[in-house]
């Protein structure tokens, strides 16, 4: 009695199966690499130089605003664009007419924004920036190489952000 012989390899699953392993893992690391290159990765600087120097800066603006005991409350609505803040300090003669409102996205550059705040005749600040749909942002409120004052911003929290000095942020576009 004669057994039927075996079809050839290529006409098996079995081999088909073992191949299409290591093809897939070729393909799918080809597609990874792709989108790893001709994507920039917004998170990262290249400019390590004056982001040190920017920190020095922004150290030194933190003293100077400790010393003045600067704090405040910020009201921000993100999707009608709206921020006011009240500066609390010992010697409020000593404000400023017109802050500046820097708002950086933790990871989107997209997503920054930036305003004047100017001072009101109830004494506090308020100002306009683009609306925008972000849920976390870090504060950076100054007055020109002044002080800074800092906070981390969350669309979930309820009332008012306490800016304060000391918070650093790490920015180089600033």
């Amino acid at each position: 009695m004669q057994h039927p012989s075996p079809p050839p390899w290529y006409k098996q699953l079995a081999p088909w199966l073992l191949i299409s392993i290591p093809a897939l893992a070729v393909v799918l690391s080809s597609i990874g690499a792709w989108l790893a290159v001709s994507r920039p990765d917004p998170v990262t600087d290249n400019d390590y130089y004056n982001t040190e120097t920017h920190l020095n800066q922004q150290l030194a603006q933190d003293r100077q605003a400790a010393q003045h005991k600067l704090r405040g409350s910020l009201l921000l609505n993100a999707a009608s664009g709206v921020a006011h803040l009240q500066v609390h300090e010992a010697d409020t003669a000593a404000l400023p007419p017109v802050l500046r409102l820097q708002l950086h996205h933790p990871t989107l550059p997209a997503q920054d924004r930036s305003s004047e705040l100017k001072l009101s005749p109830q004494g506090d600040y308020v100002g306009e920036f683009a609306p925008s749909n972000a849920q976390r942002w870090q504060v950076d409120i100054a007055v020109g190489p002044s002080w800074h004052l800092y906070g981390d911003w969350d669309a979930k929290a309820s009332g008012p952000l306490a800016v304060t000095p000391g918070q650093q942020l790490i920015s180089a576009d600033q």
